[in-house]
């Protein structure tokens, strides 16, 4: 639903205005007509041509299915105010036939455009993961704590992009990769991913990753896959970094940021010789091969 006015500017913020186009919103018609007549009945009062026209959008929402003690009072005002409205659009009235026929006159250079926009959402209940009650799209957090996470070190690091639960085939050339490590490490690079990588924001190159360790980790299998995932990032000349609180689920933005700034402190920026947007091929010698 969208109802246009055309209002001057000096009263688009009015509170007097504002007041009874809530009271319009909440289709409280008695207290609309009670409030505004005496207003419209002095003529010394500020805008009060502009205020007229809300008697007209009173009608429009009345409709047909209103009370009669909410009709009557609007008719009245209608009956008292129809011709100033009819100067005012343009245009006719009719009291008897409940009837408003005008023509909006077209803006002006004084005039704005109001547009009131009424959207209506529908929520339900569902689990974290879920963004919407279909349950087939997901966040791409998988647990409240790197939600936290990723807000404080957007905030920490501004000038970085940290994207999170980041493929690490992604952040690293697979055919080479694929010859210098055994195949169970290969495999598991093909699908494993970061909780965090921290990367340049005009070129994508990675700087530094994060990983947010739990009981989970504790395990035999799950030591021998952190094993492989620091060897594998080692081997590219990344930076991992693993955290690991008592309770994460009590960790909150500003206590995250807290552990990067006193634990972790500034990241060095990798230096470049010229911005990649300017050369996209020409890049720094690589200190491994």
């Amino acid at each position: 639903m969208e109802i246009v006015d055309v209002l001057p500017q000096s009263i688009a913020t009015d509170s007097t205005f504002k007041k009874f186009q809530r009271l319009l919103v909440e289709r409280d018609f008695v207290k609309f007509a009670n409030n505004i007549r005496p207003i419209l009945e002095n003529p010394l009062t500020p805008n009060r041509d502009v205020l007229v026209l809300l008697v007209l959008d009173a009608v429009e929402l009345l409709g047909t299915d209103a009370l009669g003690g909410e009709s009557k009072v609007i008719m009245k005002l209608v009956t008292d105010f129809a011709p100033k409205c009819a100067d005012l659009q343009g245009g006719s009235f009719d009291a008897q036939k409940n009837e408003a026929r005008s023509v909006v006159p077209p803006l002006t250079p004084n005039l704005i455009q109001l547009r009131r926009v009424v959207q209506v959402t529908t929520y339900g209940c569902a689990g974290f993961g879920d963004s919407d009650m279909a349950r087939v799209k997901r966040t791409v957090y998988r647990s409240p704590q790197e939600r936290n996470f990723h807000r404080a070190v957007q905030l920490r690091y501004p000038g970085l992009l940290a994207l999170p639960n980041y493929p690490l085939a992604s952040a690293m050339n697979s055919d080479w990769i694929r010859h210098l490590v055994p195949r169970r490490t290969f495999r598991f690079y093909l699908s494993s991913t970061l909780d965090f990588l921290l990367v340049t924001p005009g070129e994508g190159d990675p700087i530094i990753a994060f990983e947010l360790d739990s009981n989970f980790h504790d395990s035999v299998e799950a030591s021998k896959r952190d094993k492989m995932k620091d060897e594998l990032l080692e081997l590219a000349g990344i930076s991992l970094v693993r955290l690991r609180t008592e309770n994460s689920e009590s960790m909150t933005i500003d206590d995250w940021y807290a552990v990067l700034s006193d634990q972790i402190g500034e990241i060095p920026m990798p230096k470049r010789h010229r911005c990649r947007e300017q050369s996209i091929t020409f890049v720094p010698e690589c200190p491994l091969f």
